[in-house]
């Protein structure tokens, strides 16, 4: 069984999908997905869609870290007072996918698929989460507004903390790719997201990973 990690997808399916196929994904693999899989780009339905369907045709071994995005859309789903700053940070984006206009009218289906996100996720020597983790905090793992948010890990607290023998995987902020292959190769502190939205130079590539065999992919 492979690790195979996928970083921030933000609405672009056809990455996604490419992503998937060139590492040849199979049922036995362990596919975990960083979060905000959803806003900026054009297709977070198809995005949910494709994981849908992944899960329907026996891809079971799936764990959907919840970023900041997918909180801010529950939270607008909730809460109309919240929808314009969901909106605000892409949810626009989210909402024409859907073809439609408030996030309360997204169906149910995806709305239970969002909410059966993990905040984080420990599997062997490895600890993934969204953006990050508290260590200033004598248990970080209460604070799940700053594994959704927080954006400066202190590396100095984590080597002091009870996480230190742990390799922790995030995404949320965007990095240039020689970044990610560094910290990948270096430090037990990895960051994937190389920001696909961004149409920049050294970033706007969606990351996949094989860790099992140290495999890194820029789609």
């Amino acid at each position: 069984m492979r690790i195979i990690v996928v970083a921030d997808i933000h609405g672009n399916d056809d990455k996604f999908r490419q992503a998937l196929k060139s590492v040849s994904l199979k049922k036995t693999d362990k596919l975990i997905l960083l979060g905000d899989l959803i806003d900026r780009g054009k297709n977070s339905k198809k995005v949910l869609d494709t994981l849908l369907l992944l899960k329907s045709n026996g891809f079971e071994n799936i764990t959907y870290i919840r970023g900041n995005h997918e909180q801010m859309l529950l939270d607008a789903i909730d809460n109309e007072e919240k929808e314009y700053i969901w909106i605000k940070n892409g949810g626009d984006e989210t909402l024409k996918s859907f073809r439609v206009n408030f996030a309360n009218e997204i169906p149910y289906v995806y709305k239970k698929l969002l909410e059966s996100s993990t905040f984080f996720l420990e599997y062997e020597n490895y600890f993934f989460v969204h953006a990050g983790l508290n260590f200033e905090l004598e248990n970080p793992l209460i604070d799940t507004n700053s594994m959704m948010w927080i954006r400066d890990i202190s590396f100095e607290m984590y080597k002091k903390s009870t996480f230190s023998s742990k390799i922790i995987i995030h995404g949320h902020t965007p990095i240039q790719q020689n970044q990610i292959r560094e910290n990948l190769e270096k430090n037990n502190i990895i960051n994937l997201d190389n920001g696909v939205y961004i149409k920049k130079e050294h970033y706007g590539k969606l990351t996949i990973v094989d860790l099992t065999n140290k495999k890194l992919i820029f789609i």
